[in-house]
C-alpha cells in the first residue's frame, strides 16, 4: 500500500494518508493509532500531500464554523497539519479536536501535489498540476497571491530557511524570490520529474538542498548560489524520502528507498568534492514460524536529536521505533516482530474472503461424469500451472534494458545489433528509461559509431539518440566528457545539414524528370486512342443485304476436316463460277435489248 507519511516537528505524531482517503494519526511514543479520520466525500478529497505546522505557530486559525482555535506554543497543542487533495482543495486538520479546522477553496482547479508552511506559521504555500503556486493566509484561509511557476505542473515545493526563497520542482528546479515573485535561478540535473526537495543551512549566509526525481536513483546536493550540483549520490533504487540532520557537522542525511531500506550518509559540504558512499545501510526483517527472515519495508525516517533516528515501518499498520544510529555497523539488519496479519510475503497477495449468504440450493454434479473438450486439456493445464510459479512477482526491470547494459559492458555485437535495430518507439523509450546511468555514455558512443555507418543503420541510430538525449540530457550535461561525447554528433548533424539542401535539389530534379516521362507516355497513349479504325461498320449501308447474302453463300465453302483444318469443295466452286458467268451473260443481253429499244424510239421521233 502506498502511504504518504510525515512526522510532526516535535516528533510526537506521525500522520499517514492512504489512497482510500483515510487519515491515521500515530502516537510515536506508544506506536498506536491515536486518531483515524475519513472525510465524508473521501473519494474526491483523497489526501495527496501533507505538511505539519512549525513549532512557532502562535496564530489563531479560523475554523469551519467560524470559531477560533487558540494554538499555544507547546508540544501538547502543536497539532495542526495541512493537506492537499485531488480536487484542488487545501484543508487544515487539528489532532486535538479530531476534525477539519479550516478549508481553503478557489485556489487550484487541479490536484495539489505539495504543500508547506512558512517559518512563522502565518502562510501556507501549495503547488498544483494547474502550474500555479498559491500563498494562503493560514488564519483567515484567504488567498494572498498566486503566480504561475511551472510549465507542466508544480510537483514539489519547499522554503529555504535562511532566506525568503521558495524552491519549486517539475522537470527542473526553480528558485523564486517571495518578495518579488521573480525567478532567480534554474537547476537541471534529473531525467524525471522532481519528487523530493530537502533544504538545510550550514550558516545564515549559505543555503543548500537535496533533490531527487521520479524514476531516478540520483540524489544531488546543491548550493542555491550554484547551478551545478556540488555532489551526486547514486542510490540502490528510487527515492521515497529524504531527511537532513542540521544539528551536526559534517551534515548527516538519510535516504529511504522504495525497496524499504535506509541509507545514512555523512558529507562535508565545504570540503573537497569526493564520491559519497553510505556509512550505514539499515534493513528491518521479521522472523516467521520457520525462522526465515523476511524484509519489512521502512516507509519513513527522520532525525529527532543529534544522534537519534526515528523509523516507521510496516504495511497496513505502522510500527514506530526510535534508535541511536551512532555505532551501527555499515550493514545492519534489525530483527523485529510484527503481527501475522500485517506481514505479507514477497510475491504473494492478501485475499479478502467473500461473504457467503444463504440462497437456493444448487445441485453440484461429480466431475467424473464430465467430458473434457480436448483429451489433452488436463495434461496441458497441469503443465502450464507447473511451469509457472504464481507466487512470484513480475520483474521490475525491462529485459531489453538488462540485455543492453550487459551487451555494452561486454561488447556483445550480436546482442547490440539485435537491440539497436529495433524501431518500436515505445520499446525504445522504456529501454532508455530503464538503463542505468553507467550505461548511458557507452550507449551514446555505440550510437555515434552507427550514425557514421550505413544509411539504414544511421536512421535507426538517430531514433535511439533522440530518445537518449530527451531522457538523459541532464545527466550528459553534467558529465565532464559531455563536450567530447557530443561533438561527433554535432559534426555529423552539421555535415548532414549541409548535404540536405543539395539532396533536396537532386530530389526535385529527379521528380521533375519522372513527371516528364510519365506525361510523355500519357500523351502517346492518347494518340493511340485517337487513330481511325481500319474497318467501320455502317448500319445504314445498302450493302447490308449483300453482305448477308455473301455470308450465306460463303457458309458451305468452309468445312472443317477431322483435324480442324478448313476444307474447300472444288465442285461447289465450279458450280458457283458457272452460275456467275450465266448471270453476267444475262445482264449483258438485257443491256443490249435496252439499247435496241432506245434506237427505235429515236428513229420514230425523226
Amino acid at each position: 500500500m502506498d502511504l504518504r507519511t510525515n512526522f510532526s516537528p516535535n516528533h510526537n505524531y506521525l500522520a499517514s494518508a492512504s489512497h482510500d482517503g483515510v487519515l491515521k494519526i500515530y502516537d510515536v511514543d506508544t506506536s498506536t493509532i491515536k486518531q483515524q479520520y475519513t472525510p465524508s466525500a473521501h473519494l474526491t478529497t483523497t489526501c495527496t500531500c501533507l505538511s505539519w505546522a512549525p513549532r512557532e505557530v502562535t496564530e489563531e486559525v479560523r475554523a469551519k464554523r467560524r470559531k477560533k482555535v487558540d494554538i499555544a506554543n507547546s508540544k501538547d497543542t502543536n497539532d495542526l497539519f495541512a493537506f492537499g487533495t485531488l480536487s484542488g482543495q487545501v484543508f487544515i486538520y487539528s489532532v486535538k479536536n479530531g476534525e477539519i479546522q479550516a478549508e481553503f477553496n478557489k485556489g487550484h482547479n487541479a490536484r495539489v501535489n505539495s504543500i508547506c508552511w512558512s517559518e512563522d506559521g502565518q502562510s501556507i504555500y501549495s503547488g498544483s498540476d494547474d502550474k500555479f503556486v498559491v500563498e494562503w493566509n493560514a488564519s483567515s484561509g484567504k488567498l494572498k497571491r498566486k503566480w504561475k511557476a511551472e510549465k507542466t505542473g508544480v510537483k514539489v515545493l519547499t522554503l529555504c530557511k535562511a532566506h525568503r526563497r521558495l524552491l519549486t520542482g517539475s522537470r527542473s528546479i526553480h528558485l523564486w524570490c517571495l518578495d518579488t515573485e521573480k525567478l532567480l535561478r534554474t537547476f537541471s540535473a534529473h531525467s524525471g520529474s522532481i519528487s523530493h526537495l530537502a533544504p538545510f543551512c550550514m550558516d545564515q549566509d549559505k543555503s543548500y538542498f537535496l533533490s531527487s526525481a521520479n524514476g531516478d536513483r540520483l540524489v544531488n546536493i546543491w548550493n542555491i548560489d550554484d547551478e551545478r550540483p556540488i555532489a551526486t549520490i547514486t542510490a540502490a533504487s528510487e527515492i521515497r524520502r529524504l531527511s537532513v540532520n542540521e544539528r551536526v557537522n559534517p551534515i548527516i542525511f538519510t535516504i529511504v528507498t522504495n525497496d524499504g531500506c535506509v541509507y545514512l550518509y555523512e558529507a562535508v559540504i565545504n570540503g573537497t568534492c569526493k564520491p559519497l558512499t553510505y556509512s550505514v545501510h539499515l534493513t528491518i526483517a521479521a522472523d516467521d514460524d520457520e525462522n526465515v527472515l523476511q524484509q519489512i519495508g521502512i516507509v519513513d525516517a527522520n532525525f529527532t536529536a543529534a544522534k537519534r533516528l526515528v523509523l516507521a515501518y510496516g504495511l497496513n499498520y505502522l510500527t514506530i521505533e526510535e534508535l541511536t544510529y551512532a555505532g551501527l555497523e555499515k550493514e545492519t539488519v534489525l530483527s523485529r516482530k510484527l503481527p501475522k496479519n500485517d506481514l505479507i510475503k514477497e510475491g504473494t497477495f492478501r485475499l479478502e474472503k467473500d461473504v457467503i449468504r444463504k440462497g437456493k440450493q444448487v445441485e453440484i454434479f461429480d466431475n467424473s461424469n464430465m467430458v473434457l473438450k480436448r483429451a489433452n486439456f488436463a495434461h496441458e493445464t497441469s503443465e502450464l500451472l507447473g511451469s509457472k510459479d504464481i507466487n512470484k512477482e513480475k520483474p521490475t526491470a525491462d529485459n531489453m534494458a538488462i540485455l543492453l547494459t550487459q551487451a555494452l559492458k561486454f561488447q556483445e555485437k550480436k546482442t547490440l545489433n539485435y537491440i539497436l535495430q529495433q524501431r518500436d518507439e515505445d520499446m525504445i523509450r522504456k529501454t532508455v528509461e530503464k538503463i542505468s546511468y553507467s550505461a548511458v555514455i557507452p550507449l551514446v558512443n555505440e550510437l555515434m559509431e552507427r550514425l557514421s555507418g550505413r544509411a539504414q543503420g544511421a536512421i535507426t541510430a538517430m531514433v535511439w539518440i533522440k530518445r537518449v538525449l530527451s531522457v538523459h540530457m541532464s545527466y550528459l550535461m553534467n558529465s565532464k566528457s559531455a563536450t567530447d561525447l557530443l561533438q561527433p554528433l554535432i559534426d555529423v548533424l552539421t555535415n548532414r545539414e549541409q548535404m540536405h539542401t543539395k539532396l533536396c535539389r537532386l530530389q526535385g530534379k529527379i521528380d521533375l524528370v519522372i513527371a516528364q516521362i510519365a506525361s510523355a507516355k500519357h500523351e502517346d497513349d492518347e494518340d493511340d486512342e485517337e487513330k481511325p479504325a481500319g474497318l467501320v461498320y455502317d448500319d445504314d449501308s445498302s450493302d447490308e443485304e449483300n453482305t448477308a447474302v455473301g455470308m450465306q453463300s460463303m457458309s458451305p465453302l468452309n468445312k472443317l476436316d477431322d483435324e480442324g483444318d478448313m476444307e474447300v469443295d472444288d465442285n461447289h466452286l465450279e458450280d458457283e463460277s458457272d452460275e456467275s458467268e450465266d448471270e453476267c451473260i444475262d445482264v449483258d443481253e438485257g443491256d443490249d435489248d435496252d439499247e435496241a429499244d432506245d434506237d427505235d424510239d429515236d428513229d420514230e421521233d425523226d
